[in-house]
């Protein structure tokens, strides 16, 4: 594998065992760490269950000893910098060295969550800004990437910031920031690649997936070489690592990625 390539946890759950199973089995199935969301109302779905993000933090630190664990991404716009710092000094002290922190401002997607939940959007940067310097200060061990697609976003990545990550992106467009924000730092840095990848053994398989999740809207949906040949792609343009939303985001597909998507990475 040339490349790391991590799962984001299911979180929008009745049960904890989806997760737990993903904290058990995926360094086991070679995957280098698991990732939670930071959603208490889910995008678009406003009625279905979720698992708050920092809990689900604390809980897969301490149940998958072997991993990497981190959120994508913690919003600074929730909690504020002394909250959001003493959740990640938790979760180093449970898993030392092995935890790594994206955060974000809270994109247009979050807007009725934000809305709901009563939170202030005025300056979002200013928060991102805060919360990112306190946890530099405070837990200067844990490598903090910044997530986010926007002008402002990248460039505070590329100035202050151990990494990035470009949740959705296709190659090309992946291709141009990248060497943007290497460009503007000027020093190493980390630039991770996420978002959804529907996988299926075979194309009757996959036609019958995406008819019953109603499209493929926001995910890259396909058989095992085709997952290969996206992923591939995205790790040309200039990815470092992916972390992938697999859906059905369930034991047996991490089992078909990893024994026939990881091999040809």
């Amino acid at each position: 594998m040339s490349a790391p390539v991590s799962l984001t946890l299911p979180i929008f759950e009745n049960s904890p065992q989806p997760l737990l199973q993903a904290a058990a089995h995926a360094g086991r199935l070679g995957f280098r760490g698991v990732f939670a969301f930071d959603h208490l109302i889910p995008i678009g779905e406003p009625g279905r269950p979720v698992f708050e993000g920092v809990s689900t933090l604390g809980v897969v630190a301490a149940a998958a000893p072997d991993i990497r664990v981190g959120m994508l991404v913690l919003r600074a716009s929730l909690r504020g910098p002394e909250i959001s710092t003493a959740a990640v000094r938790t979760a180093e002290m449970v898993a030392p060295g092995r935890v790594v922190i994206a955060l974000g401002a809270g994109d247009r997607m979050s807007d009725d969550e934000a809305d709901r939940l009563g939170l202030d959007r005025s300056d979002r940067m200013t928060a991102l800004e805060a919360t990112l310097e306190q946890i530099k200060t405070m837990e200067p061990s844990v490598p903090i990437w910044v997530g986010g697609r926007s002008k402002k976003v990248r460039e505070l990545a590329a100035t202050r910031a151990d990494g990035w990550n470009a949740w959705g992106a296709e190659a090309d467009a992946l291709r141009r920031e990248t060497a943007e924000v290497r460009e503007l730092a000027g020093r190493p840095l980390t630039v991770s690649w996420g978002g959804g990848v529907m996988l299926a053994p075979d194309q009757a398989a996959l036609e019958d997936a995406v008819a019953r999740r109603g499209g493929t809207n926001g995910i890259n949906a396909g058989v095992p070489a085709a997952v290969v040949e996206h992923l591939s792609g995205l790790l040309e343009a200039g990815a470092d690592e992916l972390i992938v939303s697999i859906l059905p985001n369930r034991l047996e597909t991490w089992e078909l990625f990893a024994t026939t998507v990881l091999p040809g990475l």
